[in-house]
């Protein structure tokens, strides 16, 4: 592991001891024992403007279609993230679809300027923090899920822990391959934050 990711874990592991000392968090820690973590995310979640919505495998890409038929954006996109074509196959409405350009100046227009929605692909869920963290690469560009109006980010339920720390931990988690970036999503952003 080389020394950069060694210093990000770390900051991590004391970062995490820092929450756990102070009596708001703990008493946030309590709440979460008392209730289910997925509940706890799910309120979250939802409390920051979230829509969650509830599937299994096989009515994913069904129920992506219904909402991209509501929303009826002028052109989307979907994350080349192996596990989400994995998921949704070629069952997609692609009337407007469309994918990323080539090239990142290209790229960035094209978000900004053209697609209204994003499909992503959540690696994880931190049900104490309310958020879905999105690994980003080649296949998935952090501003993929940043830019767009609208984002459906999918996450498994096996992905789903009770903090950051313990997802860390995980054996889901491998620190040896770990992205230049990762993004924390707990609610929309104004654009001010990203531009």
């Amino acid at each position: 592991m080389n020394q950069s990711k060694a210093n990000f874990l770390n900051r991590l592991r004391v970062s995490q001891q820092m929450i756990e000392s102070t009596e708001s968090e703990t008493e946030k820690k309590s709440a979460i024992n008392n209730a289910s973590g997925k509940e706890v995310l799910t309120r979250l979640l939802e409390n920051n403007r979230a829509i969650l919505i509830e599937t299994d495998y096989k009515e994913l890409a069904q129920n992506i279609n219904t909402q991209i038929k509501q929303l009826q954006p002028v052109q989307y996109i979907v994350s080349e993230h192996p596990r989400l074509k994995e998921l949704l196959g070629n069952e997609l409405t692609e009337s407007n679809q469309c994918k990323l350009a080539d090239t990142w100046r290209e790229a960035k227009q094209q978000l900004f300027e053209d697609i209204e929605l994003s499909i992503c692909f959540a690696d994880s869920a931190l049900c104490e923090q309310g958020a879905l963290l999105l690994k980003a690469d080649k296949n998935q560009p952090r501003n993929l899920s940043l830019i767009p109006e609208t984002s459906f980010i999918v996450v498994e339920a096996s992905n789903i822990f009770p903090d950051l720390q313990q997802c860390v931990q995980s054996a889901h988690f491998d620190t040896r391959n770990l992205p230049s970036n990762m993004v924390l999503i707990s609610g929309p952003s104004k654009t001010a934050d990203i531009q």
